[in-house]
């Protein structure tokens, strides 16, 4: 991988004060990675919403895995710490839109959820009058005690 490659270079011409390789991942992060996830989120949510909800968690799960490999890197590495907030800053500009998407994603899933259940309940529910039940000659007094309970039946 290229980060090892400059990682070597960086340790053999750089003391380890001068802090290179933190200078290199921090403008490939912010030069590369950043423009590569905003034309990416850009496009995923100009195409279709769930595509864009999918496409930044993705991105995001796989640069969690280019910092794991950094943190591990020999002969020298990067912090995690200094790694975690590099990784911040690429997601920072898509949070705020990318949770108001995914809310109402979740809400609309919902809602979606409920009115089909809502349909199916009414296709498969009889009404049952105050006063009768179905197929048994009941006094009101006693239908008004029942009714509740069958209501509850019917719905399970």
């Amino acid at each position: 991988m290229e980060f090892k490659k400059q990682a070597v270079i960086i340790h053999e011409v750089f003391p380890e004060e001068a802090d290179v390789l933190y200078t290199f991942t921090e403008r490939v992060f912010e030069d590369v990675i950043s423009e590569y996830c905003s034309q990416l989120f850009d496009l995923c949510s100009m195409r279709d919403k769930l595509l864009y909800l999918k496409s930044v968690p993705t991105a995001y799960r796989y640069l969690e895995h280019l910092e794991n490999m950094l943190i591990k890197m020999e002969p020298i590495h990067v912090p995690q710490f200094r790694l975690e907030k590099l990784l911040a800053r690429v997601f920072a500009p898509w949070l705020e839109q990318y949770l108001r998407q995914e809310q109402d994603w979740v809400q609309k899933s919902c809602k979606d959820q409920i009115d089909k259940y809502e349909r199916q309940v009414k296709k498969h529910t009889h009404k049952v009058l105050p006063g009768t039940l179905p197929g048994l000659p009941i006094e009101s007094k006693d239908a008004d005690r029942l009714c509740p309970r069958l209501l509850f039946f019917n719905m399970t």
